[in-house]
């Protein structure tokens, strides 16, 4: 699993770094090589697949740090550790709440709502927390033609308010599960 969560982050890298604008040109470098290096057809096929999966994960995970780093009450966004990624933390968030308390949230980040939703109801340590990115294919949020590596900035914008209230939502949930000690 280190080894996946390794190159997850550098294909995070890749994408963070802009030295792709599109996801069909990545893959086809990454294809491109393989060939290369001799690879046969199955292999790049298979590696094509997984490629897909986790282009798709990171560019929402980036998508998610770049609006959440324009949310109002948010003081930082960290990339999280190997180690906080093994445990399904994508983000480490420096919330500052409205009535004055400062909260540190781990986010999962989900490219789906449903998958958010079942990552939070299968068993997980208190504290847990996935979120879907708010960013939607089928809204053109990467692109008309889905290819695009970052969102548009119209849509960054949109999902501020959608991490606003979901930042919230976590923190009432923290502070009355804190109460009821």
């Amino acid at each position: 699993k280190e080894t996946v969560v390794a190159f997850n982050k550098v294909v995070r890298d890749i994408i963070s770094e802009g030295r792709y604008n599109r996801k069909s040109e990545l893959i086809s470098d990454v294809q491109g090589a393989m060939d290369c290096l001799g690879y046969g057809d199955e292999e790049i096929e298979n590696a094509y697949k997984f490629l897909i999966h986790v282009i798709n994960g990171m560019r929402h995970e980036i998508a998610a740090e770049m609006a959440l780093k324009k949310t109002k009450g948010v003081r930082a966004v960290h990339v999280a550790s190997v180690d906080d990624d093994l445990s399904g933390i994508d983000l480490i968030v420096e919330y500052k709440v409205n009535y004055g308390g400062e909260h540190i949230i781990g986010l999962d980040i989900k490219s789906t709502p449903n998958s958010a939703r079942n990552a939070n109801n299968s068993y997980r340590d208190k504290g847990y927390h996935a979120i879907w990115s708010g960013f939607d294919h089928r809204r053109g949020d990467f692109g008309s033609y889905e290819d695009n590596l970052m969102p548009s900035n119209k849509a960054v914008k949109r999902v501020r308010s959608f991490y606003k209230e979901k930042l919230e939502e976590i923190v009432r949930k923290e502070d009355s599960h804190h109460k009821k000690k």
